[in-house]
């Protein structure tokens, strides 16, 4: 299980360039609530991404498992993820492809707006 690094946005929307990294059998991110996942799916072949639920300790957590379909040739954006439904103990939300051939994430840390 390999950690990805979480990029900001900044408040106008730009980054230089967001950097992908490869996808591994589980991969997590560090989640505030107000981070993004961009999948590049290079393959001409569908991926199923699936994200599990952990909920904090003691948060009653109702949502069901989520398997996004990210079609091949494709960028999917997945998030934001609430951080008592999708956060486990170390704060972190797990992301499982079906398969990870040419696959890739950029996960981006959403600026908050006031």
């Amino acid at each position: 299980m390999a950690t990805i690094a979480v990029q900001d946005l900044v408040r106008n929307g730009a980054i230089a360039e967001a950097t992908f990294t490869a996808a591994a059998a589980s991969d997590v991110f560090d989640n505030d609530g107000n981070t993004i996942v961009i999948v590049n799916n290079e393959d001409v072949g569908d991926k199923t991404i699936a994200v599990t639920p952990e909920g904090s300790p003691g948060a009653l957590t109702t949502e069901a498992a989520a398997a996004i379909s990210c079609n091949g040739n494709e960028m999917t954006i997945l998030g934001p993820f609430d951080r008592d439904k999708y956060s486990d103990s170390n704060g972190q939300v797990e992301i499982t492809p079906s398969a990870t051939t040419t696959l890739s994430y950029a996960v981006l840390r959403l600026p908050i707006l006031r």
